[in-house]
Parts: C-alpha cells; structure tokens; sequence
C-alpha cells in the first residue's frame, strides 16, 4: 500500500497495524488522509473510522478491503461512519488511488 500511494504522488507519513496505533499516529503526524483497512484486529470496520475522525475531524478516510461483495452497502456504512469511499483492494490502482487527491 505504500509504495501504491508514493508511485500515485502520496507522502506517506505514518502507518499502524490497529486503530489505536493509527490514532496515535494521527495526532503524532497529523495526515489529510488515512487509508484504513476495514479489517483489522481488536477495533475494525466503522468503529475505527469513527475513533479516527474524532482524533481529527477534517482527516480523510478512504477504507479498503480484501472484501469485495456487498461493495455498495460497505461503502454506504463507511460514508455513515465519515469515509470518503470504500474501495475492495482487487480494485486499487494507481489511478484509483490518484483520484484521492482531489
């Protein structure tokens, strides 16, 4: 994922393998964008975007997924929970990912 986001003209600034260390990270690093993976262990799925935007209410979250079924209610949930989109990773590209810099 990250050499993804720098070859699409990202600056990778942190990463964390659970919520709580992404939450750490955004209040170390203070990113514009967090792409998050909707499963992780301990907190996933909404929960963490959620825990995420309230750390910082104007970071934008794009969340992927090995999940690939059912893409439009994932991604009506994500955008309840404040993601900008839901993407399966099958999927990512680095036009897609470029799309983000909108």
């Amino acid at each position: 994922m990250c050499q993804l986001l720098d070859r699409a003209g990202f600056s990778v600034v942190g990463e964390a393998a659970t919520i709580p260390e992404a939450e750490a990270q955004v209040r170390a690093c203070t990113p514009d964008l967090a792409v998050v993976d909707l499963i992780l262990p301990g907190v996933y799925g909404m929960e963490g975007i959620e825990r995420l935007k309230a750390v910082r209410p104007n970071l934008r979250v794009i969340v992927v997924s090995v999940i690939d079924n059912h893409v439009d209610l994932i991604r009506t949930a994500a955008a309840r929970a404040g993601a900008e989109d839901f993407l399966p990773k099958e999927e990512l590209s680095v036009e897609a990912v470029q799309s983000w810099l909108a």
